[in-house]
Parts: C-alpha cells; sequence; structure tokens
C-alpha cells in the first residue's frame, strides 16, 4: 500500500494558496434576483421583489396587495410591470440602437438586463413577540425586518436598488403605516439614476448622458382572490379588470 506524506510547511502553503486565490475574488453587492420582502403592517400588505417590480404568481396562486389583510383570501393582485427606453443608445458592447428598452421582468431578464444590487426593510421598532398556547407565532416572520431605525418617518421602509443594461440605476423606497388612517396605502419612491453601471460590479461601463428617456408602468389586479374565484371566467388573474385615471 502506498503512503502519502504531507509535511506541515506544505499542508500550511497548500492552505495559504487556497484562502490567497478566495481573497483575491470581487466582492459584489448582488442578490438574487427571486428574493422578497413582505410587508406585514398595517391592513394593506404586499410582497415586493428584487428586480424592481412584481409579478403576483407564487405557483399556487396570486398573492399581494392583501386588503383587507385580516381576513382570507384577499389577495387582489396580479402582475406589476415596469419599463424604461430610451434613443440613439450605445451599449456596452458598442453596439447603436436607435431605440433601446429594459422590461422588468424577473423570470427572464434578471442577470441578462437587470441586476439586483439592494433589498432590505427596516422597521421603526422591533415588533411584538405573539405566543400562543406558548408558541411564538411571531418567529416565522423576523427574517422580514433586516434593520430598525427608530428615526425613520414611516413604520417600515422597504429600499430596492437594481442596476440595468441602460446604465440606469432604479433605487424605489417603499414606505407603509401601521396608524389606522394611514394603514390602507403604500408610498412608493422611484428614482432613476445614470449611473453607467450595467452589471453587479462597481466598474463604470458607460459614460454618455441618455437621450429621449421614457419611464412607464402597467398594473392589473384580480379585485378580491376569494371574489375572483367564484366569479370565475378568468377574474383571478384580473380579465376582468382594468386601471384608469380621473382628473
Amino acid at each position: 500500500m502506498n503512503t502519502i506524506n504531507f509535511s506541515k510547511a506544505k499542508v500550511s502553503l497548500l492552505i495559504w494558496l487556497i484562502a490567497g486565490i478566495f481573497a483575491v475574488q470581487p466582492l459584489f453587492s448582488q442578490i438574487v434576483g427571486t428574493e422578497k420582502r413582505y410587508i406585514r403592517i398595517g391592513s394593506l400588505q404586499s410582497p415586493f421583489s428584487a428586480y424592481g417590480s412584481e409579478r403576483a404568481w407564487n405557483n399556487s396562486y396570486y398573492e399581494g396587495m392583501v386588503w383587507p389583510a385580516d381576513y382570507p383570501l384577499s389577495d387582489n393582485s396580479v402582475i406589476k410591470r415596469s419599463w424604461i427606453a430610451c434613443q440613439d443608445f450605445t451599449d456596452d458592447r458598442d453596439r447603436q440602437w436607435a431605440n433601446f428598452g429594459v422590461y422588468f421582468a424577473g423570470d427572464a431578464y434578471v442577470d441578462l438586463a437587470l441586476f439586483p444590487m439592494e433589498l432590505k426593510q427596516t422597521a421603526k421598532f422591533e415588533p411584538p413577540t405573539v405566543l400562543v398556547d406558548g408558541i411564538n407565532i411571531t418567529a416565522p416572520y423576523l427574517s422580514d425586518i433586516d434593520d430598525y431605525d427608530p428615526d425613520q418617518i414611516a413604520d417600515r421602509i422597504v429600499t430596492n436598488v437594481v442596476n440595468t443594461s441602460m446604465g440606469l440605476t432604479l433605487t424605489r423606497r417603499v414606505h407603509a403605516f401601521s396608524q389606522q388612517y394611514h394603514d390602507n396605502y403604500f408610498i412608493i419612491e422611484y428614482i432613476f439614476t445614470n449611473t453607467g453601471n450595467t452589471d453587479y460590479d462597481e466598474d463604470i461601463e458607460l459614460n454618455a448622458p441618455l437621450m429621449g428617456v421614457r419611464i412607464g408602468w402597467g398594473t392589473r389586479y384580480s379585485v378580491s382572490r376569494d371574489g375572483g374565484a367564484k366569479i370565475g371566467d378568468g377574474q383571478v388573474w384580473g380579465k376582468h379588470s382594468w386601471v384608469s385615471r380621473r382628473g
């Protein structure tokens, strides 16, 4: 039988080489596109996705925009899509585009056109612990909150940052309140910055200004998961719903 002997010096050298290889690997503030943060306070509750927009389908039912949240089967969301576009654009491969657009769809474009950089939820105060028959029923939701900030105005703030292949970085902040007269809406800030960063790393790939920028959103509601199932004919995915504005 052959025996292989390693001296302590050789083993130490091997460990240092392996450690050195990992040490030189770049560390980017990258998160998984399917990651979500749930706002679970107030009468309106909903998840928000890392890639900058939401598709409510969770492989079982359409989840989100739950109102009134104290009742079961009260989801109202189907889909919320976002688009950004510009004209006369040169991408990071030096290709020319008369018109260039980015579609915020996590199932298709994350790692290609969408690069989620940050998704976190801060709370103004620590949620109470609720015990039922000695069981902590609030424990499953502790991971919703990443940090606490007693100085913030809203009770919960979800912060989401996404780089895009256009070099236009999205920062959105979702503000939610638990006060009884302000617990049924979200205030959402959208900030678009021409950073020129078209991927996960810190390098800036584009330096030119963006021309003819257009930003758009599309929303569809199911108008009650419970009612939609009873109505039938596609109402669970919002077939008969439409959004308009007045004034």
